[in-house]
Parts: C-alpha cells; sequence; structure tokens
C-alpha cells in the first residue's frame, strides 16, 4: 500500500513506503480520542490528549490550560453545568501564546453578539456565568492548534445583562 502525504505545496499525493503523513495543520484530520469529564478546580490538558472533548462538570468553577502550542492539536471543551457565579477560565499554557476566532454569546430574548479576541494579546477566556459566558449548560468552545504560538477557537455560550467579550 503506498504512503499518503497532504502538504501545503503538493495537496494530496502517493509517494513510496506505508502510512499517512499530514504536514500542514490546514489539512488536519479531525481525530477523536475520546472524552474526559472533570468535577476537578483545575485541569490541564495535555498534548497527548488531542483530540479530546473535555466535559467540565463541576459547580465551583474550573481553570483549564491547554497545552503547550503545536500546529494541529485539537480539543473540543464542553459545559455541562450553568454557572451563576462561579467563573470558568480556558487559558493558553504561555502567555505569549495568542487566541483567534470568535465565541457567540446568546441571550435569551435579545439574539446574540459576537466577541473575537484582540489578535495580539489575548490567551484567556473567562466565562463569569452572566455577562461573559457560562450561564447555561451546553456551552461548547473548539480549540485547534494553528501555529507554534496561536490557538484558534470557535464557541457559543449563555450569557445575561450588558454581555462582554470574555477575551483577555
Amino acid at each position: 500500500m503506498p504512503k499518503i502525504n497532504v502538504t501545503d505545496t503538493k495537496g494530496l499525493y502517493q509517494d513510496s513506503g506505508t502510512g499517512v503523513y499530514v504536514a500542514s495543520p490546514v489539512y488536519q484530520l479531525p481525530i477523536s480520542r475520546g472524552s474526559v469529564t472533570t468535577t476537578a478546580a483545575t485541569y490541564a490538558l495535555t498534548a497527548a490528549q488531542s483530540g479530546t472533548t473535555l466535559y467540565l462538570n463541576v459547580n465551583d468553577g474550573c481553570d483549564v490550560t491547554l497545552p503547550a502550542a503545536a500546529p494541529g492539536l485539537m480539543f473540543t471543551i464542553v459545559q455541562q453545568l450553568a454557572y451563576a457565579s462561579d467563573t470558568i477560565t480556558i487559558t493558553t499554557a504561555s502567555s505569549a501564546d495568542i487566541l483567534t476566532g470568535h465565541v457567540i454569546q446568546y441571550k435569551e430574548g435579545t439574539g446574540h453578539s459576537i466577541f473575537k479576541p484582540n489578535g495580539t494579546d489575548d490567551n484567556v477566556i473567562t466565562l463569569n456565568g452572566t455577562t461573559t459566558g457560562g450561564l447555561t449548560a451546553g456551552g461548547i468552545f473548539e480549540f485547534v492548534c494553528v501555529s507554534d504560538s496561536e490557538w484558534h477557537v470557535k464557541g457559543q455560550t449563555g450569557a445575561n445583562g450588558t454581555v462582554a467579550t470574555p477575551f483577555s
């Protein structure tokens, strides 16, 4: 069986050898490695867990840390409980890493707001249970690392009051 390669310069092509080699974060194949549920106040994801869905089932909030940035890593984080006063934070491993992408906050009866990080130094998402999100269970955030210093996020969560950016 020939080796299948995917690169930015050639796209998909066959080569001698066996296996599949993906050399571009653009063409990374989504691989699910199952799921993990945490009830801890802190949780540090690892590169070996790439493809994992992390379920946050914590009454008192949770501080999640992404692993060191490496292209192709991907994680899904799901909020299982509603939060009215406790905080969920999702932080990059290094303050030099940035978040790009967007978070959509749905506000009952008034539609939604879309927030984007500033693209220069935002590396934390904070859900405070009200204005910055986390109000309702079911918030979901997908993270894909696109370079050695950039995580792309797309997420959605419920909010109330005067909604504000969850990025800092």
